[in-house]
């Protein structure tokens, strides 16, 4: 399935950025209701900084409609390239839809750039996946969705930063 656009949200659906319900959980990202419920049919993901200070950002539990899942993550790199960090996927069990995902961003996406994590930060994330692009971190070049949410009015940030 083809990744989403921003022309294909519903109407009266915003996409927030606030803190997961689950305290201690990270930044949850995605698609909710005017009475501020979660859209699952549509997604979210939850994006977790590792330690103070980390320049990376662990993107987890992605929960995605068809198409809605490239969406969610470009989404979460733009967010976390503008502060300066970096996206890396979950470290352990990831669906093979999701890994197709990420080895499209390795191989394909000229506007994603994707840095080959050392032995030691490897060690540190305590990264278990063998395939190249599980093993990288990932930043994407301007924020061009972002930027069409914010002008169409449906970017609604409670957090501000990552």
């Amino acid at each position: 399935m083809p990744m989403k656009t921003v022309h294909d949200i519903p109407a009266g659906v915003t996409f927030d950025v606030r803190w997961a319900t689950t305290p201690g959980k990270g930044i949850e990202i995605g698609f909710v209701n005017s009475d501020g419920s979660t859209r699952f049919d549509l997604g979210t993901l939850i994006i977790q900084p590792v330690g103070n200070g980390s320049i990376f950002v662990m993107a987890e539990n992605i929960q995605a409609g068809d198409g809605w899942g490239p969406f969610l993550v470009d989404v979460a790199m733009e967010y976390v390239t503008a502060a300066g960090k970096k996206l890396y996927p979950h470290p352990l069990g990831i669906l093979p839809v999701a890994k197709r995902m990420w080895k499209v961003y390795y191989n394909d996406r000229v506007d994603v750039i994707h840095f080959p994590l050392s032995d030691e930060e490897i060690a540190y994330l305590h990264i278990q996946h063998s395939e190249p692009e599980l093993r990288c971190a990932y930043q994407k070049a301007g924020s061009p969705i972002i930027g069409h949410l914010i002008a169409i009015g449906i970017w609604n940030d409670e957090i501000g930063r990552v």
